[in-house]
């Protein structure tokens, strides 16, 4: 499994740069290097959708661990924007799939943990320890943090467009992390469609690096070849 594969190879590079088309803007010397919270939000995602899955506990809590330590803010209306998603395909093509995939919001996920802690008194002393740290932190928990997240449905046989902003002479960090059901296919452009890269590979799994020469807004397309519609968490500086 994805998340099994990734807790033992967690010092395990895995990304990908934007193609030659952008060189004004790739910083070669960062090339197939994530950030340490890239990679801790990217397992916490792999742990937040193993334990959805599985009605596992100790998965969603150490994912929401993971987040105390590397605070995220919902993107929801932050920089970035999200058109409805498409699909040619008629409804007979599409096979039926049920559940939705959480954000990474530990009051969400730490919730969600509750559910299957049956009579465990060790877990849910430590989900209600962690709830007494998220609550300690109020507002200031997520005030300077420094990365945001959203969760979105792809449809099957369709895509879904995502015009996302970041700031310029920083490096920018975009990583997309379905939720194993189909291959997604990525696809970024600028603003006037160039195709800046891409990441074609048969996983649902991206990551793009580079540094915008100014505040710029970006577009990211995601197709789902699949029957079954997939949900693309999104993670991003």
């Amino acid at each position: 499994m994805k998340v099994l594969k990734k807790i033992g190879l967690l010092t395990l590079l895995v990304a990908f740069s934007l193609n030659v088309n952008a060189q004004t803007e790739v910083n070669k010397s960062n090339e197939g290097v994530q950030s340490d919270a890239i990679k801790a939000l990217s397992l916490a995602s792999d742990l937040v959708n193993y334990g959805q899955a599985n009605k596992d506990a100790y998965s969603l809590v150490s994912a929401a661990k993971i987040i105390l330590e590397n605070p995220v803010q919902s993107a929801r209306g932050n920089r970035v924007s999200a058109e409805e998603g498409s699909s040619d395909a008629p409804a007979s093509a599409r096979g039926e799939k049920s559940g939705s995939a959480l954000d990474l919001d530990v009051k969400a996920i730490l919730a969600e943990a509750s559910k299957y802690t049956s009579d465990n008194s060790d877990l849910k002393a430590v989900i209600a320890s962690l709830e007494k740290e998220l609550n300690s932190r109020g507002s200031r928990g997520y005030a300077g943090a420094g990365y945001v997240n959203g969760t979105w449905s792809i449809p099957a046989y369709g895509s879904r467009t995502f015009k996302w902003t970041f700031t310029g002479g920083e490096v920018a960090e975009i990583l997309f992390n379905g939720d194993d059901d189909t291959d997604l296919d990525f696809y970024v452009y600028d603003t006037d469609g160039n195709l800046l890269g891409s990441d074609i590979d048969a996983t649902d799994y991206a990551y793009f690096s580079w540094y915008p020469p100014y505040t710029k807004q970006y577009v990211f397309k995601v197709v789902n070849r699949g029957s079954v519609y997939n949900n693309c968490r999104i993670v991003s500086n």
